[in-house]
Order: C-alpha cells, then sequence, then structure tokens
C-alpha cells in the first residue's frame, strides 16, 4: 500500500519506479498537485487493487493493459 495523506503536496510528476512495484495492492495519491501523465510502466502494477489519482493534473490515457487483472 501507497498513500499519501489527504492534500498532502507532493508536486512533479509519477515516476517510472512506482511501475517496478509489482506486488503493490493500492496507490492513493489524491490532491498531491501531480502534473503530466501515467508512466506505461505502470501496466506492470499486477497486483493492483484500488487506484486513486484524483483531483490532481494529470493528462493522457492509462496504460492499455493496467487493469488487464481485473475480472468482469
Amino acid at each position: 500500500s501507497l498513500s499519501s495523506e489527504h492534500g498532502q503536496i507532493i508536486n512533479g510528476t509519477l515516476i517510472d519506479e512506482l511501475g517496478g512495484l509489482q506486488y503493490l495492492e493500492t496507490l492513493e495519491m489524491n490532491q498531491t498537485q501531480l502534473i503530466g501523465t501515467i508512466p506505461k510502466i505502470f501496466s506492470n502494477l499486477w497486483s493492483l487493487k484500488k487506484l486513486d489519482l484524483s483531483q490532481n493534473k494529470l493528462t493522457g490515457t492509462l496504460p492499455v493493459n493496467m487493469f488487464r487483472q481485473l475480472n468482469n
């Protein structure tokens, strides 16, 4: 689990190294003033069950295979 406190200012972009955390199940970084795009390497987050990047200034699309492990 990787979480920021509500409204904690991080400033900057999501780093590619986060995509190497293959067993990460929760990534919560809402309201942290992140900018840029979600790195394509995030498709390696095979165990991810919860993602909250809301209320940031991120642009672009999610990597195509990011949620391939989820069931319908």
